[in-house]
Formats: structure tokens, sequence, C-alpha cells
């Protein structure tokens, strides 16, 4: 993902996920993945050529246990619409794998919630 897109004073992430991105399922406890990818953000855009602090990046995870591509791509407006985001991480699919959907059908829906994305949450 290329943040230079978004370089404004706030970038709004919103991670969508299942209950890996809820913290939920990890090794050692409720621990959410996400916490060190978004240190790595805001170090990113804090390097914009003129030394100049970029803003900080606002994020919020949305990961509910058992969630697949589909029951999110149903709710992602509710879900992801009101915080506006300027960019989505999107960590699912392993719901789908496990309950045999194939590489079609995941590759399907997943075009599908990035298409609701799009037109919902833009």
């Amino acid at each position: 993902m290329a943040f230079t897109a978004t370089m404004g004073k706030y970038a709004r992430v919103v991670i969508v996920g299942d209950s890996v991105t809820s913290g939920n399922g990890n090794a050692g406890g409720a621990v959410a993945w996400y916490p060190p990818l978004i240190r790595l953000i805001n170090a990113k855009r804090k390097l914009d050529g003129s030394g100049t602090d970029t803003g900080s990046t606002v994020y919020y995870a949305s990961g509910e246990s058992g969630d697949n591509i589909a029951t999110v791509t149903s709710a992602i407006t509710a879900r992801v619409a009101n915080y506006r985001p300027t960019d989505v991480i999107i960590a699912l699919g392993v719901n789908d794998a496990i309950n045999a959907h194939s590489g079609g059908q995941i590759q399907t829906d997943a075009a599908a919630l990035i298409a609701s994305i799009r037109t919902n949450c833009a």
C-alpha cells in the first residue's frame, strides 16, 4: 500500500478483519497485530522530504470472530463509512478458507468487498 496519496494532516485508516484483527486467537492472549503497523505508517508519514511532521494516523479496527469476506461486505457501510477512511486495510479470508470456500469464491467475494468500500466509504 502506498501512503503518499494520503499525506494530509491525518490519515484515517480502517482495518477490517476477523477475530485476529480484534486480537482474539493470537498467541499470548488478546493482542492485536496492527499497532506495530500503525507505528510504521506514522514513521513513514513523518518522512516527507523536508523533515516536517506530516501528521499522525488515526485508526479504527473492526474485527469480529467468525467474520468472512461476505459478512463484512454486507456490513461495510455500518462498520467503516462513518470513519471516512483515507485507507482501508483488509485482513480477511482465513474463515473463508477454513469453511472450504473455493479460491474462485474468495476472489469474487474480495472483489465485491473492494467495490463496496469504494462505493460506500469514500
